[in-house]
């Protein structure tokens, strides 16, 4: 089995479809560039290794430790002002300096003997443990933005039903009887009723649902995700030599604020014996680098899910437009076209376009048949035979 094509995943296929364009960003757009995200990120959890530094004289191996602090969670002192911390993010110079006293200066909790220090007020740490479930948790969320689709499915079941009357059939072997018996007789007015509202939520729910998971993974990652591409585009504003810099922390780096490359860890060794016993609490600093990659993929679905929320509440916006302003005709299509429109209740209309986009020449017979039942000149015969000629 050979490695992901991510081309293909990316690759959308431009072909008329039911929903607008707008929701199609959502749950064809996004949930590839989601699962690409879980793809990357997935190798990278395969492969990538948390390395730490471990002394010679501790007793204990690179490799055991390890993977101890895979599984317990690395943690940064993020109240550290630059001026505090070493050449790492949230990493004192002095990694036995866990705390801070009265006057702001650091210190250590625990005194000789470890006997607790009361003058000293222990950091906060702030564990990252994300590098454990990453990949499957970003799968997880493409669900969510796939769901309004499947809502969307189920409450337009009429567009299956259109589609299953035309496809596959020459112009001459359409049964357009039956087409306007069904669809434009204007039967089953509270069926269509609720199809509009349906779609209203439908819509809602495009711009809950981006919402929903730009909150959902800020709050993975410890509240830092919302202000993340603000911070981004901030520090690439700043000279080379600051930006990469890592003995200066002052900026510190956009990303290491979201998922820091170095953190500590605490690792406790035990071992007993018929002669001797031995308990010990050791605290290494060790690199994270798939934290690195995530960074990067990070600032992608920022930005992904500042254009969703933004295209999805356009798309709220204008489906509500044609709902409420009945008035509102496309006059620029002509005149015949907008006295039809204007004969025609929302869903219909909604139809009618989606014919227009499936099938030009029976959008223009449609339009006379369905004009001529509502008694309107027949004037359309221009309008078909030149959209004929455009297609």
């Amino acid at each position: 089995m050979g490695p992901p094509d991510l081309k293909k995943m990316l690759t959308v296929k431009m072909k008329p479809r039911q929903d607008s364009y707008t929701d199609q960003f959502s749950r064809i757009l996004m949930v590839k560039v989601l699962m690409v995200t879980a793809t990357v990120t997935g190798l990278s959890w395969l492969k990538d290794k948390v390395t730490c530094i471990v002394p010679s004289n501790h007793g204990t191996s690179g490799g055991f430790v390890s993977k101890a602090c895979w599984i317990n969670g690395m943690y940064v002192f993020r109240d550290l002002t630059p001026q505090q911390s070493s050449f790492y993010y949230g990493i004192p110079s002095d990694i036995t300096n866990d705390g801070m006293n009265k006057y702001g200066a650091l210190c250590s909790t625990k005194g000789p003997g470890q006997a607790k220090n009361n003058f000293c007020e222990p950091l906060e740490k702030t564990f990252f443990l994300q590098y454990q479930w990453f990949p499957m948790g970003v799968v997880l969320l493409t669900f969510l933005y796939y769901l309004p689709y499947l809502i969307f499915k189920f409450v337009n079941q009429d567009y299956e039903l259109l589609k299953s009357l035309v496809k596959g059939k020459k112009q001459d072997e359409i049964d357009y009887d039956t087409i306007i018996e069904k669809f434009f007789k204007g039967k089953g007015s509270s069926r269509s009723l609720w199809r509009i509202l349906a779609n209203i939520l439908v819509k809602i729910l495009y711009v809950v649902v981006n919402v929903t998971g730009f909150i959902v993974i800020d709050s993975a990652l410890n509240g830092e995700f919302l202000g993340y591409g603000a911070s981004w585009v901030s520090w690439l504003g700043l000279p080379d030599h600051l930006m990469h810099e890592y003995t200066n922390q002052n900026p510190v780096k956009a990303g290491n604020h979201l998922l820091p490359g170095f953190a500590l860890c605490q690792v406790r060794s035990e071992a007993q014996d018929i002669k001797t016993q031995f308990s010990n609490v050791h605290t290494y600093i060790c690199e994270l680098s798939q934290h690195v990659l995530y960074q990067y993929m990070l600032i992608i679905l920022w930005f992904m899910h500042v254009i969703g929320i933004i295209v999805s509440v356009l798309g709220l916006f204008n489906h509500m437009g044609k709902v409420i302003w009945n008035d509102c005709i496309p006059s620029f299509e002509g005149e015949e076209i907008a006295n039809l429109y204007a004969n025609l209740s929302i869903r219909e209309r909604e139809l009618m376009d989606y014919i227009r986009l499936k099938n030009i020449p029976m959008f223009g017979e449609m339009m006379k048949r369905v004009g001529d039942m509502n008694g309107l000149p027949r004037k359309l015969h221009s309008f078909n035979e030149s959209e004929k000629a455009q297609s």
